[in-house]
């Protein structure tokens, strides 16, 4: 498995930077498989985004409702047993080493730490009128399957 490409680096090029600077250079590569275990949605179609939108007017008043079905996330999933090894470790006296079996785990391609997209749909409605020289709007929105962040 190859470098998650630049558009899905779930650290950033300043945390690439640390994790290069950090890292002995034999475990990179299976590091950046354990930071980047993302199920990004597809981008060819097959998981779209979709969106649309009814507006109108009526007494000095205007309407819009809108709906989206869409993406929320990431949600997080952490291996219990990950996070119990990395609750144990003494970070004082700890190596690499102590990670090995978790790298090698992600060579398997079993990821102690997951991260994927829920789908979601998100609907609103806004209002806007005017009152001599104010203008005034009031946006609602609600969306399913919002995902905060909690234990799995």
């Amino acid at each position: 498995m190859g470098r998650c490409p630049a558009r899905c680096s779930g650290l950033g090029t300043g945390s690439a930077n640390l994790a290069r600077r950090s890292l002995d250079p034999t475990l990179q590569e299976s590091a950046q498989r354990l930071l980047s275990a993302t199920r990004y949605p597809k981008s060819d179609l097959t998981e779209p985004v979709l969106g649309a939108r009814l507006s109108w007017s009526a007494g000095g008043v205007d309407v819009s409702y809108y709906y989206q079905y869409g993406f929320d996330g990431p949600l997080i999933k952490i291996d219990p047993a990950f996070a119990g090894t990395l609750a144990s470790i003494d970070f004082n006296q700890a190596g690499l080493a102590d990670l090995e079996p978790w790298l090698a785990a992600i060579d398997r391609w079993s990821p102690p730490v997951q991260a994927s997209y829920v789908r979601r749909h998100h609907v609103g409605m806004d209002l806007a009128t005017t009152v001599g020289p104010f203008a005034f709007r009031v946006d609602a929105a609600y969306e399913s399957k919002r995902v905060f962040s909690g234990a799995t």
